[in-house]
């Protein structure tokens, strides 16, 4: 597998404002993936422009809309 590409994958990530989360969002970018991140404040360009934002609650149905077609979960936030 060395030097093969691996799929490209639909990933969620949350706590993507703090310092790790920020790292992770840029690697996996990137790499050529599609990044979806969970934001309380989805107008701030906190975010790396590149990924998607979405803002929502987390115990709503709409968080779990946004989950329901993403391959990977990364959750950074505390």
């Amino acid at each position: 597998m060395c030097g093969s590409r691996l799929r490209t994958v639909k990933i969620f990530v949350t706590g993507a404002t703090g310092d790790v989360g920020a790292l992770v969002v840029r690697e996996l970018l990137e790499q050529g993936h599609e990044v979806i991140v969970l934001t309380r404040r989805p107008a701030e360009n906190e975010v790396n422009p590149a990924a998607q934002r979405v803002s929502c609650e987390w115990l709503r149905d709409d968080l779990f809309r946004q989950l329901k077609d993403c391959d990977v979960v990364v959750h950074n936030s505390v």
